[in-house]
């Protein structure tokens, strides 16, 4: 594993627990003005540490993690070193965490508050990774008195993301692969021994949704790094039946999407473009912004910001520029625009615009240069744009219709089914938005939609 990168992106809290969590072995560099320190891991467990003054164990350790605005490089090569660190790496960056809090709560002058907001958050985070890891590994040792294991269930679906399991007392365990239903043995869960193996399923999962409109509860089981499911239990009159799917990497949402990737990125390729991604239904937009969204995040153009109602978990895990936040919650709204005064992203994407907060969010990070998708859930293509004008106050909208033509670059459509179409905004119809028309764009629209139809 070869990586380098700036602290402003990702933290050495959050480094070091990607490299804990991949076993990695070799040296992390760590480097801030004329200083230089080391870290050195072994199968993923950090052995020993230099900082800048060459002195070595726990304390160097603690001196590596509280350098601020450092760029750092690792390399799989690990030189020969005595192993002074014998406490495990969570341990570890645990100590040193709550060890920096406690320091930078007694100095007020350290940046203004910033560097205790930070040793907190990682102290959050590192608690949080932490359970999350230790719920994972128990999860997967649960077994119910027929036998049945939830390892041995897993296995049944983790190769195949088209394939759903099926749990439901007085029945064996079922899975679904290309419409055909396949029992997994002749033994049947007996009622007490499904309700227990659900009870820890939901207990170990995250995310439950209690569905008022009598749509399943919906939850995600997180088993290991790589392996992430979605967890969701169906009622149905006297009857329960508890359905795991395994969710898809980024990379096959990506594979999925419906315009070539060379036409998104022309349509992005300018700081402060604006990209408008329509579908008649919440279901096709959500899989439309998603797969693009994944594309974005692998073709990697730099810190990429997104704000949807709910995201596939794991589609950002690993990518340390990512920051998915949830157009649900107040508190990821307020935590929004301060990340993009601070990170100044390359993307930022918004699932949907009838959220004015999120849509003018996806302004505000314009302004600072970054490329932004939104969102628009319209019956038509050729009301997406007067769907964005009813979000905003009277008073403001002639003076967005203005700015849709200094950075209106590009259209997608979506459909069920995942079709698509994608082309860039003429350039006459950006002039008349300049002027207040928006008359030309609606034509332009309803223009491409006849020809996609025909």
């Amino acid at each position: 594993m070869e990586l380098s990168g700036h602290t402003r992106f990702l933290s050495l809290f959050d480094l070091a627990q990607v490299l804990s969590v991949n076993e990695a072995t070799g040296m992390l560099k760590v480097e801030r003005d004329e200083g230089r320190a080391y870290l050195y891991f072994q199968d993923g467990t950090i052995i020993n540490a230099m900082d800048d003054e060459h002195r070595e164990g726990e304390d160097a350790a603690k001196r590596v993690f509280s350098m601020k605005d450092a760029e750092y490089s690792f390399a799989s090569d690990l030189p020969s070193v005595a192993r002074r660190i014998q406490c495990s790496t969570q341990n570890l960056m645990m100590e040193i965490a709550r060890q920096l809090d406690e320091e930078s709560a007694t100095d007020e002058e350290l940046a203004g508050g910033d560097y205790q907001r930070e040793a907190l958050q990682a102290t959050s985070l590192l608690s949080e990774l932490f359970t999350r890891f230790d719920s994972e590994s128990k999860v997967l040792a649960h077994r119910s008195p027929e036998g049945f294991g939830v390892a041995e269930l897993l296995d049944a679906i983790k190769d195949s993301p088209d394939s759903t399991l099926f749990l439901r007392a007085e029945a064996s365990p079922e899975v679904q692969v290309a419409g055909r239903v396949i029992p997994l043995s002749d033994k049947r869960l007996e009622p007490r021994a499904f309700e227990n193996l659900r009870d820890h399923l939901v207990r170990s999962a995250v995310g439950g949704i209690d569905r008022a409109d009598g749509r399943p509860e919906e939850y995600v089981l997180h088993v290991g790094p790589e392996q992430i499911y979605r967890l969701e239990v169906l009622h149905g009159g006297l009857t329960q039946i508890v359905t795991l799917r395994r969710l898809p990497p980024a990379e096959q949402l990506a594979a999925a999407m419906p315009w070539a990737p060379e036409t998104l990125a022309s349509v992005l390729d300018e700081p402060g473009a604006l990209v408008l991604l329509v579908a008649n239904d919440t279901r096709t937009l959500e899989n439309g912004f998603e797969a693009a969204c994944a594309h974005l995040l692998l073709a990697g153009p730099g810190p990429f910001m997104g704000m949807a109602r709910r995201w596939t978990p794991g589609l950002s895990r690993g990518r340390a520029s990512a920051m998915l936040l949830s157009s649900n919650r107040a508190d990821d709204l307020e935590r929004a625009s301060e990340l993009i005064d601070r990170v100044s992203p390359a993307v930022f994407a918004v699932e949907d615009c009838d959220r004015p907060e999120s849509f003018q969010l996806a302004l505000r990070a314009m302004r600072r240069g970054a490329r932004a998708i939104v969102g628009v859930c319209a019956r038509s293509s050729a009301f997406a744009p007067h769907r964005i004008l009813d979000e905003l106050a009277p008073t403001e909208r002639p003076r967005f219709v203005r700015y849709l033509g200094t950075c209106l670059s590009g259209i997608l459509t979506v459909r069920p089914g995942g079709t698509g179409r994608a082309w860039a905004v003429e350039e006459a119809t950006r002039i008349a938005l300049i002027g207040g028309d928006t008359e030309p764009l609606v034509t332009e629209i309803v223009s491409m939609e006849s020809e996609r139809d025909a």
